[in-house]
């Protein structure tokens, strides 16, 4: 009997070690596949968060498009007041596209999204000094055709990021 107790001790130890090897292989083999199921999922997290922040872009140009918009239509009333925050909130929509996506446009578009910048902090610094200086009302004329020109510009970075929305798209 004891024979066949030390071999059964024997048979167990065996199996209790197999059993053990058996269950590292596996939990190796688990977290190998969670690794790469992690992986992934951090992958499509990424290009989420990539096409999210290029879907932002297109969303401020619009709003961008809509204050240029009521911007033309303040200078043709000549209400200073807000001309000089439509102005303001312009070019704080733009400013930060720019910055944060320096490679989204192309070269020349870039160029003239700054021009835009320039211009319209130009024209809220001449609705201010008009409000607050008693300075002589500008040509209204020359500044609507001024924001008439950018809207334009608006309008072709809307498409551009349009265009490169969906060439994104293909490509994912």
């Amino acid at each position: 009997m004891t024979v066949l107790f030390e071999n059964f001790e024997i048979i167990s130890s065996v199996f209790g070690t197999l059993a053990s090897v058996l269950g590292a292989i596996l939990t190796v083999v688990f977290s190998m596949r969670a690794k790469s199921a992690a992986e992934s999922a951090s992958e499509a997290a990424k290009l989420t968060k990539e096409q999210l922040g290029r879907m932002s872009i297109l969303t401020s140009l619009n709003e961008g498009l809509r204050i240029a918009s009521d911007l033309n239509e303040r200078l043709a009333s000549k209400n200073w007041e807000i001309i000089a925050e439509r102005a303001t909130g312009l070019r704080l929509i733009i400013s930060p596209l720019l910055t944060s996506n320096p490679d989204f446009f192309s070269e020349e578009l870039n160029d003239n999204l700054v021009q835009l910048i320039g211009q319209v902090k130009d024209i809220a610094g001449v609705a201010d000094r008009v409000r607050f200086n008693s300075s002589k009302e500008p040509d209204t004329t020359r500044l609507r055709r001024i924001v008439s020109d950018q809207r334009e510009v608006l309008l072709i970075a809307i498409e551009q990021a349009k265009q490169r929305l969906a060439a994104d798209d293909t490509e994912s």
